[in-house]
């Protein structure tokens, strides 16, 4: 079912991902050829503009209206003498100026400048210099005919628009990548939450299962221990040795029981405001020298609890420190640390031992799994159900050094 989740929200992920690019693709292609469109109509509104007053300058001088955001105009002969200027254009035009292209269009931040030859074989092919009729003209009257055309134009607010294009399709891009980011996040949550109901269903039929179970075997377990009891009495000492197997086994059956008995009953208890630092020294001082033990707790911290219920949590989670240590023969005593923040008392019980293989993690708190070769694996299971009844929670860390460390935070009510 994990595996299978994860490809679902893996496979979700990438669809996602996949469409956001597009769209993100979209709105900039967008952008960029709403740009290049308005720049092109631009250009061909500058020489349109040039051609304008080119002809207003052959019929009269140039009006107020003729001139609008027209910054600099300039007619030219070839040889360079000016026919017409107006604004700042250059009176003349040096060999050099006439001997390179003279059809050249540049935009600055504001404003746009265009050179342009007129008439001759460029001008005709181009559709830019006088019409025939007018070249007649004015050969015939002895009028000197421009050559080329120098034209500033005021941009107004062009530059802007350009650079506010640009902004919204950045804009738009970061709206995008966090609704991405969101509708990911919501999704999440929506999987752990699907996933957590399907693991609580299952929890549930297994724990009604178990509950059964418990109770069926309860009863003929105790029948077999007084059974074993006469048959002690009875027998003599040459069979003492197989009872005392026999018990000590009905021992271990009914400390499951009781465990899945405690497991299935509710975790919450009655809780009460306590004093941490009492409370906590009071539960590991009962370990004596066993345990390495260190507290850095205010003396009116207070956590809301159960007190039977987290010291029944928290002497599974030694039991566990001290097997492990055992299991891997170290002499170094479980270490306890409590200490606080802001908001929550944290208590930290570590060891030596081997600690928790890469790929058991994901079931360490699963009731009934187990690495131990007599362990029921409710111990971890009871001890996080415990835990989040009391608004804490539970997480393991790998020592440094070597073994396990778990990490118990409970919220302080005071």
């Amino acid at each position: 079912m994990k595996t299978r989740s994860g490809v679902e929200r893996l496979s979700y992920t990438l669809v996602a991902g996949i469409l956001l690019s597009a769209l993100i693709a979209m709105v900039w292609a967008f952008a960029l050829n709403e740009r290049q469109s308005r720049q092109v109509l631009l250009e061909f509104e500058a020489h349109q503009i040039i051609t304008s007053l080119t002809e207003l300058v052959r019929l009269g001088p140039l009006a107020r209206e003729d001139t609008r955001n027209v910054l600099a105009f300039g007619l030219y002969a070839e040889d360079g003498s000016s026919l017409y200027l107006f604004g700042n254009a250059a009176p003349k035009l040096t060999v050099t100026e006439r001997a390179r292209n003279w059809n050249r269009l540049t935009i600055l931040d504001d404003r746009l400048v265009l050179s342009r030859m007129l008439g001759g074989e460029l001008g005709a092919r181009r559709g830019m210099g006088m019409m025939p009729s007018q070249r007649q003209r004015g050969q015939s009257s002895g009028e000197a005919l421009p050559s080329f055309a120098y034209l500033e134009y005021g941009l107004g607010g062009y530059k802007k628009a350009q650079s506010l294009a640009l902004m919204l399709a950045s804009a738009a891009s970061i709206v995008l990548i966090a609704l991405y980011a969101l509708i990911l996040r919501l999704y999440t949550r929506y999987a752990t939450y699907r996933e957590e109901e399907a693991r609580t269903r299952e929890l549930i039929e297994l724990g009604e299962a178990a509950r059964t179970i418990a109770h069926e075997i309860k009863n003929p377990l105790g029948v077999i221990r007084i059974q074993c009891g006469v048959i002690r009495k009875k027998a003599g000492s040459e069979v003492g040795e197989g009872l005392s197997i026999i018990e000590d086994e009905l021992a271990r059956m009914v400390a499951m029981t009781d465990r899945i008995r405690a497991f299935l009953k509710n975790s919450y208890g009655q809780p009460a405001d306590i004093s941490a630092r009492a409370f906590l020294a009071g539960v590991f001082s009962r370990y004596g020298e066993l345990v390495d033990f260190s507290s850095d707790l205010d003396e009116g911290a207070e956590f809301k609890i159960d007190g039977d219920r987290l010291k029944e949590a928290l002497d599974n989670m030694l039991s566990n420190a001290f097997e492990a240590s055992e299991k891997s023969g170290t002499k170094e005593r479980p270490m306890v640390r409590i200490y606080e923040n802001k908001k929550n008392i944290m208590i930290e019980i570590a060891d030596r031992g081997p600690g928790v293989a890469l790929e058991m993690r994901s079931r360490l708190y699963e009731p009934f799994f187990t690495t131990k070769e007599r362990g029921t694996g409710l111990g971890l299971a009871l001890a996080k159900k415990t835990l989040a009844s009391l608004d804490g929670s539970i997480e393991y860390q790998d020592r440094p050094g070597g073994g396990a460390l778990f990490i118990i935070k409970l919220q302080k009510s005071r």
